[in-house]
């Protein structure tokens, strides 16, 4: 059972790096010398973990686009996780409720 907690959690972490990585992507886009990361996710022992990627190939203003999308992903990821988590609490809660 605590297993999807632990997977919600590492989702709303993956999540929160993802809006970290746009954040600064944005932050700096007219800063001069700055590369774009990319956030990558990918499954670490099941769990979903975002890392950052060098984005050489495109100016950091080109890729507001993009930033504004990964934050709007990351919105629903977040979302998802925390349905996770709740749904979680729920059974978790329903099997108690068998044994009280």
């Amino acid at each position: 059972m605590t297993q999807i907690f632990s997977i919600g959690i590492a989702g709303l972490k993956a999540a929160e790096q993802r809006v970290s990585i746009a954040a600064q992507n944005i932050a700096n886009t007219q800063s001069a010398g700055y590369v774009r990361l990319r956030p990558e996710q990918v499954s670490q022992g099941g769990h979903p973990v975002v890392t950052a990627r060098p984005d050489a190939g495109v100016a950091p203003f080109d890729g507001l686009a993009d930033d504004l999308v990964s934050m709007r992903i990351a919105q629903h990821s977040h979302s998802a996780s925390a349905a996770i988590i709740r749904t979680g609490d729920e059974m978790t809660r329903r099997v108690l409720d068998l044994f009280a």
